[in-house]
């Protein structure tokens, strides 16, 4: 169940998929163009092995299910390439899930492919890269004055 789920999201082009229990039954959502559609309704016992089974993946603990939990893994499909982030929820009737489907096939890489030219990375100096919360990208002027440089380091 859970790869038929998984496929048909990464077919379909969606970016999230919601399991959602209630107390006779399970729904399963995509998110499509923006907008939450119901793909199916499962029955509760498919849904509960169904989350087992995404948490097995995503290297989530299979026995809490009172706290939230964060996880992911990679998969690929013929010419896709993604990440999956999941998270989990405790709710009254069972566990509800997000999966957030990343696509690593049509990343752009490039600053450039971002639109973030030479020219202007130069002007914005070096320090973006040893401290990017002090790195404020904004058109506006008054934002940018009121950027206050960060003091965290962050790992390289």
């Amino acid at each position: 169940m859970m790869e038929l789920v998984t496929l048909q999201a990464v077919e379909m082009n969606a970016t999230d998929v919601h399991l959602v229990p209630k107390h006779d039954s399970a729904k399963v959502l995509f998110r499509l163009n923006g907008e939450l559609r119901q793909m199916m309704v499962i029955p509760l016992s498919a849904h509960e092995s169904m989350v087992a089974r995404f948490k097995e993946e995503a290297g989530m603990d299979l026995s809490g299910n009172q706290r939230p939990q964060n996880g992911g893994f990679g998969l690929y499909y013929d010419e896709w390439q993604g990440d999956f982030r999941v998270a989990s929820v405790g709710t009254t009737w069972g566990e509800m899930m997000v999966i957030h489907l990343l696509d690593r096939s049509n990343a752009p890489l490039s600053l450039d492919a971002l639109g973030l030219d030479t020219p202007s990375l130069a002007a914005r100096g070096t320090h973006c890269w040893s401290d990017p919360p002090a790195c404020c990208w904004s058109p506006d002027q008054r934002v940018r004055e009121r950027a206050v440089p960060s003091t965290r380091h962050w790992p390289s």
